[in-house]
């Protein structure tokens, strides 16, 4: 059973995933539930926003031992800088892949086998790729990136309220630990620790500036096939756009199944704070800043 497993294993490295990247609150969920109705597998272990919790341990991983986060992935360009660090993080990156650890991802043992002597097509999606790319590239040759991104405004808002949403959970759980005499002294405890500096729509907007610079870096030096779409015209175009992408990923589909795939699409997320008037000043004082006008956010 074992080298069967790494047999398989060895044998997925040459045919390479399909990994999604782009900032929280960009389409990224969107198009990874779009593509598993297309028949891209993502993970038996997924999150209710469509991310593999194997995966996701793994970035966080890479993220913290830079001295980093989500919410501060910076740090790992320094990390990227030194070759020592990166050869160790590299062979981790691939320890956790060939280990049993992985069945978290692949849902049994023999389905990695499986996998490898098959056509099926593999993957996975988490904001946090954007800055770990290059050792997923580096692991997986053959690996085809996808980038998502959304004007920066409507990201930027969207990451806002979610997490004013988790803090109302988090404090609400803890009110109700209080009143039960169940206090906890740890700073974890409330659930907020990591995620307050997004509240702030000036925060989440610097946040998607870093997020969307480091992603066509990637794009643009990493040497993997690679595709960047708008998720704008993705809601604009969503047949035209999804057989695009099940194109770039060797999906073979339908119109019927693209169809499917697409019926779930709401067409009015699409420039979002046009509709909101508290956004159209932060849009106004924003108007001149680099990446709106690169990618053509402004009017």
């Amino acid at each position: 059973m074992i080298e069967e497993w790494k047999d398989g294993a060895k044998r997925l490295e040459k045919g390479g995933p399909i990994i999604i990247i782009g900032m929280h609150r960009s389409g990224t969920t969107m198009l990874a539930q779009m593509l598993r109705k297309c028949g891209l597998f993502i993970g038996a272990d997924l999150e209710s926003n469509q991310e593999s919790k194997f995966f996701i341990n793994i970035n966080e991983w890479i993220l913290n031992h830079a001295g980093g986060s989500w919410l501060n992935p910076q740090p790992i360009e320094n990390m990227l800088k030194c070759d020592p660090v990166k050869k160790y993080v590299s062979g981790y990156v691939g320890n956790k892949l060939a280990s049993l650890a992985s069945c978290r991802y692949w849902g049994r043992p023999r389905l990695k086998a499986e996998f490898s002597s098959s056509q099926q097509k593999w993957g996975w999606k988490d904001p946090r790729n954007t800055f770990t790319a290059c050792y997923w590239a580096n692991q997986f040759p053959g690996a085809k990136i996808i980038h998502i991104y959304r004007n920066g405004i409507d990201a930027a808002d969207s990451l806002r309220r979610r997490e004013l949403r988790r803090i109302e959970v988090a404090t609400s759980r803890h009110e109700k630990k209080l009143k039960s005499k169940i206090i906890s002294l740890r700073a974890r405890a409330l659930g907020i620790t990591t995620s307050h500096l997004s509240v702030d729509i000036e925060g989440a907007f610097n946040l998607w500036e870093k997020y969307i610079s480091h992603a066509f870096f990637v794009t643009e030096n990493i040497e993997c096939s690679s595709m960047t779409i708008r998720y704008e015209d993705l809601l604009r175009q969503p047949a035209v756009k999804l057989a695009c992408i099940a194109e770039f990923c060797e999906l073979e589909v339908s119109q019927k199944l693209i169809g499917s795939a697409i019926e779930s699409i709401d067409v009015s997320r699409g420039y979002s704070y046009k509709k909101n008037k508290a956004l159209i000043p932060f849009y106004q004082k924003n108007r001149e800043n680099e990446w709106l006008r690169k990618l053509e956010y402004v009017d």
